[in-house]
């Protein structure tokens, strides 16, 4: 299985009042990674989407996705 690291900051915007995140920032990271994991292994997702769109359209929609939090992530925090 291939595996894929994306470290970014938590930037001021995608926390609230207190300084943690909003939860709905998490599936945009979420696509940021998967977009970071195609062009590590050189295949650009646009490309891929191009090909087999009716296909993908398809597995994107039908795949459930749960996130099971373990932790808060604050300000500054790098995730």
């Amino acid at each position: 299985m291939r595996k894929s690291e994306l470290q970014v900051r938590v930037n001021f915007g995608e926390t609230d009042g207190f300084g943690i995140v909003y939860y709905p920032n998490y599936f945009r990271w979420f696509d940021n990674a998967t977009y970071h994991f195609f062009r590590e292994m050189d295949v650009p997702l646009h490309e891929l989407l191009k090909k087999s769109l009716s296909l993908f359209r398809y597995w994107m929609c039908s795949v459930p996705f749960i996130i099971h939090y373990i932790a808060r992530l604050f300000l500054l925090n790098l995730k």
